[in-house]
């Protein structure tokens, strides 16, 4: 049995209170995120990289989250922040993510914001990649209603 003189106390005791670390952080956003608290899991991102530095392998995961988060509580944010991912990691911020992100977007029917970051992500490319171009095709679909975004869709010709 432990008792306060053993040598092992004092390390289980800091341990224990050294809170969770960087990654538990990242899975608990994702978390969040998953079960639609996107601000909770923007706070959990957001702490995550307080703690990470840019060549940490959960630094990059956890920019990404954010990016998602924001996708669904700040998409105003969404592309400084995904533009700027995309320049620092350009081998890892691709079409499949931009994709992912601006389906979140749709998702919480912030039509013009997804609107807007996908027709910035198909001009930065200097080609119309067949799955942003879906993303255009999806948000008139589920916007069929919404005269405001077939409107803006169809200024983009779209």
């Amino acid at each position: 049995m432990a008792t306060r003189s053993h040598p092992l106390y004092g390390l289980l005791l800091a341990l224990a209170s050294c809170g969770p670390t960087a990654q538990e952080r990242i899975d608990d956003a994702h978390t969040d995120l998953n079960s639609g608290r996107a601000r909770e899991a923007l706070d959990g991102f957001t702490r995550a990289l307080a703690d990470l530095p840019p060549s940490d392998a959960g630094y990059f995961e956890a920019r990404l989250g954010r990016i998602e988060a924001l996708a669904e509580c700040e998409p105003a944010q969404v592309p400084d922040a995904w533009f700027e991912l995309a320049a620092e990691f350009p081998e890892r911020a691709g079409e499949q993510q931009c994709v992912y992100i601006s389906g979140r977007m749709i998702s919480a029917r912030e039509f013009h914001r997804a609107i807007e970051f996908v027709d910035q992500a198909i001009r930065r490319s200097g080609e119309k990649p067949p799955a942003l171009v879906a993303q255009m095709a999806r948000i008139k679909k589920e916007a069929a209603n919404d005269k405001t975004v077939i409107d803006a869709l169809a200024g983009l010709g779209y």
